[in-house]
């Protein structure tokens, strides 16, 4: 792979008027919603490390800032009561949102693989449970923008709040070994094999990567731990088939959101339009693609779709990792989406390339460096963020910012383990 200079890098990505501004000889510069290749990696530019140390005491820093929105029993907040949280919405309910326990538990779990905090890993533990007791009958997570949980403004939003909290449960059950915490996620899964996939792509994505995250989970543990398959969506799908193997399922029902949820709207530049151009959203959905290529890799429920789906969905992955690099800035930070000429959160793209292995693109170094620039991003961006105001009795800056920060942290500090 040829290493580009950061002027080599920003002239092929930015536009020639940003470089001629500098005195850069440029003749060609494809702007950031030209087509992206779908079969190779572009170049990625040379980045230092992440500052592990300067992590750490971020980490730190949130983790106090946390303690004091601590609720005591594994929650954080009181949702729409606290300023900021989504203040377009007026509903007088205070329940604590699902996401400020489920980023919280990923990124205190994440951060412990270098830190050994007993602390960290009590207040993941506690978010764990606190997350199975929210948990509905029917598997799905409550979205507390209203008190009922299923709130009218945003009813899909739900497979967004199921799929973080399946995946802050099957970290807690990694870290744990409690066989309750996999259960839990097992139950969102069948929810998630009910519902239909939806027109906002990264909406599908959170069910595709909690539903082949849970089967590349369940294949590694131990048979006690598996928890029993009630086939709840058997009735649905028209074929009931006791004693099934439900990962084939999951698997399947992955593929079908990833098809008919996801694939329809990638643009040639490699992203998706609207706000799930926005690079948050794009890691989300790139995230479902990294877990179900590594389900597919891996599960022999997983080899049966490998024709179907497998050769697509590389080349889809591909593109929405030649998006970000495309729109890296001249400091490597992300643009916050194709137009814009600011910055945006860079933790959700990181997520998305710690769990996509390098060979399930086809191999190289891009996912590496990729991965390295990120997570120094991360550290910039949240130091950023760490200058925020305050809020005098959240201490919490706006947009209950602080949990998202905390998972991005985590996933840089575990690069650095």
């Amino acid at each position: 792979m040829n290493l580009w200079s950061r002027r080599e890098f920003m002239a092929a990505v930015t536009g020639g008027a940003v470089m001629a501004g500098i005195g850069a000889d440029v003749k060609t510069t494809p702007p950031r919603l030209a087509a992206v290749p779908r079969d190779r990696i572009l170049d990625v530019p040379e980045s230092p490390a992440a500052d592990v140390k300067k992590a750490e005491g971020l980490f730190r820093d949130f983790h106090k800032r946390s303690e004091a929105a601590y609720n005591g029993d594994g929650s954080w907040g009181h949702g729409l009561a606290d300023p900021g949280v989504f203040p377009h919405i007026d509903s007088p309910c205070s329940k604590p949102m699902i996401r400020q326990a489920a980023w919280r538990v990923s990124g205190y779990l994440a951060a412990n693989a270098l830190l050994h905090d007993p602390v960290f890993a009590d207040r993941a533990r506690a978010g764990c449970r606190h997350l199975a007791r929210e948990q509905r009958p029917d598997g799905y997570f409550p979205y507390y923008l209203d008190d009922s949980g299923w709130p009218i403004s945003d009813p899909d939003g739900i497979m967004y709040v199921t799929g973080i909290a399946v995946e802050a449960l099957l970290d807690g059950y990694q870290a744990f070994a409690d066989p309750a915490f996999l259960g839990a996620a097992y139950r969102g899964c069948e929810w998630a094999m009910r519902y239909p996939f939806v027109p906002n792509t990264n909406y599908n994505s959170f069910c595709v990567f909690a539903l082949a995250r849970t089967t590349t989970v369940m294949a590694a543990a131990p048979p006690e731990h598996l928890p029993k398959a009630s086939f709840a969506w058997a009735g649905w799908r028209g074929q009931k088939r006791p004693g099934d193997d439900p990962v084939s399922d999951f698997v399947g029902r992955a593929r079908h959101f990833t098809r008919n949820g996801v694939f329809p709207n990638q643009q040639p530049n490699g992203g998706w339009p609207g706000h799930n151009s926005w690079v948050w959203y794009h890691g989300i959905i790139l995230l479902g693609h990294a877990r179900l290529l590594r389900a597919l890799a891996q599960l022999p429920a997983g080899r049966q779709f490998q024709d179907q789906i497998g050769p697509s969905l590389r080349e889809s992955a591909v593109a929405a990792l030649n998006y970000l690099i495309r729109n890296l800035t001249p400091e490597l930070d992300l643009y916050q989406n194709h137009e814009s000429g600011e910055p945006g959160p860079p933790g959700w793209p990181l997520l998305a390339l710690c769990a996509l292995r390098p060979e399930d693109v086809g191999g190289g170094e891009g996912v590496v460096r990729l991965r390295r620039l990120l997570a120094a991003a991360v550290v910039r961006d949240c130091a950023r963020r760490r200058g925020l105001m305050l809020h005098p009795e959240t201490k919490l800056p706006a947009n209950d910012t602080t949990a998202g920060d905390m998972m991005a942290l985590g996933c840089a500090l575990r690069l650095g383990a």
